[in-house]
């Protein structure tokens, strides 16, 4: 499998850690995904070594990383950054460079549902630090969808996803930041590009 243009942009905008969070999964057979990763975090000069356990019933794997990949790059193109997100799905199929077909719609719906669901148990890793603390996560708090009367009666279907208040208040500082961890600077430049797409 050829790796996906946003895959680059998620590590260049959030950064390499946080990006391999997002993209965990990606280009693997289900049963195949790794569920933990470990991270390191620099707080005042001190480092924290961290286990963050994808917990799911339906792991991220294939092509589904692409979509969250797919949403934060949407967020990044708003006027301004809020925790709720509206979009249509033609744009997530736009971005992503795929096909409007129903049946890559029913993907995206599905990777979209299975990442509200997904929860991001987080731990310091034991055998490096004598620190005890952890907690668990979603990135993804909710998924809406709506048909609404748009102009001349048509019915017109939408989409909304709730992302975290706290990386929502993170990204308006400038800061990415998920599951109490300070990942670092977001790149203004990559937030830049995404709005040129």
């Amino acid at each position: 499998m050829s790796t996906h243009p946003i895959t680059a942009y998620i590590h260049q905008t959030f950064g390499q850690q946080f990006g391999s969070l997002i993209l965990a999964g990606y280009g693997l057979e289900p049963g195949k995904q790794d569920r933990k990763l470990q991270l390191t975090e620099v707080e005042e000069g001190v480092k924290i070594d961290w286990v963050i356990e994808l917990v799911g019933d339906d792991l991220p794997c294939q092509d589904a990383p692409l979509v969250l990949a797919a949403l934060l790059k949407l967020l990044l193109c708003q006027p301004s950054i809020s925790h709720n997100l509206e979009f249509e799905v033609k744009e997530l199929l736009t971005m992503l460079h795929w096909p409007d077909e129903q049946d890559k719609r029913q993907q995206v719906e599905k990777a979209i549902i299975s990442y509200v669901r997904l929860l991001y148990d987080k731990w310091v890793d034991a055998r490096r630090s004598v620190i005890t603390e952890g907690g668990c996560y979603h990135l993804l708090v909710g998924y809406f969808r709506e048909t609404k009367l748009g102009t001349g009666g048509k019915r017109v279907r939408t989409h909304s996803v709730e992302f975290d208040t706290s990386f929502i208040a993170g990204l308006k500082r400038g800061r990415v930041y998920f599951a109490g961890i300070d990942f670092g600077a977001l790149n203004q430049m990559g937030k830049k590009t995404a709005k040129s797409r």
